[in-house]
């Protein structure tokens, strides 16, 4: 017993798409992970161009660096976080959209390629800033 070539079709595009939003989401994990690499790296720069008397002057008044440091690589992971959760469903979405126009393909290559130069280009950056 065989299914129709129009369900046949449909169902191997559903898996298609599956298998590249999974995909996806796993670059958007990866893209977070060199995002927060990024942003510590511009913290640690921030921390070391510091003068020290200014350092000095933020220890003196209770308010060190270090702590400061740590609440904006959280206020910065809690936000990626959000982001990262907004792109999934919009790829989600995305790739939906493209089960109509017979597009997935083209629309995947697209994605994959968005996410692969971020992350290349937060990854770079955060060689310029450690």
């Amino acid at each position: 017993m065989s299914l129709p070539e129009g369900r046949t079709r449909a169902w191997g595009l559903a898996a298609a798409r599956l298998v590249a939003w999974l995909v996806s989401a796993a670059l958007v994990i990866l893209d977070l992970f060199l995002a927060r690499k990024l942003v510590f790296g511009i913290l640690v720069y921030i921390g070391r161009t510091m003068s020290p008397e200014k350092a000095l002057q933020r220890d003196l008044a209770g308010a060190s660096y270090g702590w400061a440091a740590t609440f904006w690589q959280y206020v910065a992971l809690i936000i990626l976080a959000c982001l990262g959760i907004v792109v999934v469903i919009g790829v989600d979405y995305y790739f939906r959209q493209s089960a109509d126009k017979r597009q997935l393909f083209k629309r995947v290559l697209r994605v994959l390629g968005i996410q692969i130069a971020f992350g290349a280009l937060c990854y770079g950056l955060s060689f310029v800033f450690i």
